[in-house]
């Protein structure tokens, strides 16, 4: 009998390997198939991480301008902001909500009005700020920040620009 070869019980030697055509996959690629995987996975992740960021930024942005064009509508009537609160604009506009307190999602618009101007903020899933500024007869303002608390008082102070 052979060395890598075992005797039957009728005598016959049997290999103890396999032929080569029907060759056991090695640990050896099985660890480059994980590998490769992982790799892929490495970059994956973060491009599918940024576009859910980009889209919770898109989020925040649309409702700045929902609630704008709300605030507008209400300011047509008295030719002044006076008349905007929460529950004014959730009657001119109710897809998204509205509050006197910190924005604590993409869809809920924080708000502070009186005859002179009105302010919004949106805290967006990224972190972000996303903040309006509006006069009567002046251009509105838009701006963004990270920050924790996300109110519409501090439009103010962070929307210094008329576009993103």
């Amino acid at each position: 009998m052979s060395i890598g070869s075992q005797s039957t019980s009728d005598g016959v030697a049997v290999r103890a390997g396999r032929e080569r055509s029907e060759r056991a996959v090695t640990i050896i690629e099985l660890m480059v198939v994980v590998l490769v995987i992982g790799a892929l996975l490495a970059v994956a992740i973060p491009v599918f991480n940024g576009a859910r960021g980009r889209a919770s930024d898109s989020v925040a942005k649309s409702t700045i301008k929902i609630g704008h064009e709300a605030a507008t509508v209400l300011m047509v009537d008295t030719a002044d902001f006076s008349g905007v609160n929460p529950g004014s604009m959730a009657a001119v506009e109710g897809s998204i909500s509205y509050r006197s307190g910190p924005s604590p999602d993409p869809l809920t618009l924080s708000v502070r009005a009186n005859q002179n101007w009105f302010r919004g903020a949106v805290r967006s899933d990224t972190g972000l700020c996303f903040y309006v500024y509006a006069r009567p007869n002046q251009p509105t303002l838009y701006g963004s920040r990270e920050r924790n608390r996300c109110r519409a008082q501090h439009a103010r102070f962070f929307a210094t620009s008329t576009t993103w």
